[in-house]
């Protein structure tokens, strides 16, 4: 129903009032509540003995401390504040609203991605970062040829580049201030493989978030006093529950997307003596969001819920109706579902 356009523009409406829903809730915490909040609105007595896991907010505004925003968790915060960084910044960048307006939100994202403060969402941001540039350097590419030398390129950087965080792991967790245990995330990965491996071609059925009170998880890894609702880990929550049938399921899935978002981003390289045509920066946004749900597969199970799952399946379809000299393919077929992306402008 919507064009593409529209839907960057959708995006950014909600993530605006995720945000700015996040800032009110923390303010009214802090100046009106006056202490840390449990959820349903209870406030802890004197006697709590329970982790701050708990806390839908922790009441640190005021503080250094990570904030948790509407969401009641920082990493979700911060994953947001990161979405909005991208489409304010690249709205921004191609004068698709106005200035200032958009100067203010970029200030609440990083300001609310700095708060967040997690570890996970600085790496994608480090992706993005990668990607864009990777993106705007092919883009520039006179041909084929040159292309394809560049993709050699880039993917030898990538693998080195993987490599040398995974030999240095222990370095860049005490540089991130997190434990090379990933906040006990190795634990439960253990936990959730005994559990694949008693079914491993078609797993346990599918519950996303788990259900605490259901007996299968009740009690079966408990996290500070709390039961926990997620494997940390799309894919061993995939396999867990699943089993390797859906492993593949969802690897094609997130493939399928980001091999449109990529060529979305990078764009047809033009036949010799054909002029270039303008692209818009804004054809970005689906190819960041693949990056941020990729990276953040490895140690959340967000992208198989909420926010994550539902801009998966709205952009990869959104994508596939839009023309093909758009998309960067070659002309198979006419869609009869061809959508409006941002065609115009060269920013």
């Amino acid at each position: 129903m919507l064009t593409g356009r529209q839907i960057i523009h959708a995006i950014a409406t909600a993530v605006k009032w995720m945000l700015a829903l996040s800032i009110a809730f923390e303010l009214w915490v802090s100046l009106v509540w006056r202490g840390p909040i449990l959820p349903h609105f209870v406030r802890p007595g004197p006697d709590f003995a329970g982790d701050p896991i708990q806390f839908w907010s922790r009441d640190k505004l005021f503080t250094d401390d990570r904030i948790q925003g509407i969401f009641g968790n920082a990493n979700s915060l911060a994953y947001i504040a990161l979405l909005g960084l991208v489409v304010f910044g690249l709205q921004l960048v191609t004068r698709d609203a106005a200035r200032w307006p958009l100067v203010a939100w970029l200030g609440v994202s990083a300001f609310c991605f700095w708060r967040g403060s997690s570890a996970t969402a600085t790496m994608c941001a480090l992706a993005i970062v990668i990607v864009i540039a990777v993106v705007l350097l092919m883009r520039r590419a006179p041909d084929a040829a040159t292309r394809r030398v560049l993709y050699v390129v880039f993917v030898s950087f990538g693998v080195a580049l993987v490599t040398t965080l995974w030999v240095f792991q222990d370095e860049l967790f005490d540089v991130l201030g997190r434990s090379s245990d990933l906040s006990g995330r190795k634990e439960i990965w253990a936990t959730v493989l005994e559990r694949f491996a008693q079914s491993p071609l078609y797993g346990w059925g599918y519950s996303v978030p788990w259900v605490p009170t259901d007996p299968s998880f009740d009690g079966w890894i408990v996290d500070r006093g709390v039961s926990v609702m997620q494997a940390h880990s799309t894919w061993f929550d995939v396999a867990m529950q699943l089993g390797v049938v859906g492993v593949v399921f969802f690897a094609v899935a997130l493939g399928a997307f980001t091999w449109r978002a990529w060529f979305l981003a990078l764009g047809r390289v033009p036949e010799p003596g054909e002029p270039r045509a303008p692209r818009s920066r804004l054809l970005l946004i689906p190819a960041l969001v693949a990056t941020i749900l990729g990276v953040q597969s490895l140690t959340e199970s967000s992208p198989l819920l909420n926010w994550g799952w539902f801009l998966l399946v709205m952009l990869a379809f959104a994508i596939k109706q839009a023309p093909a000299r758009l998309r960067g393919t070659p002309v198979r077929r006419r869609s009869t579902l061809a959508a409006a992306w941002p065609l115009e402008g060269t920013r």
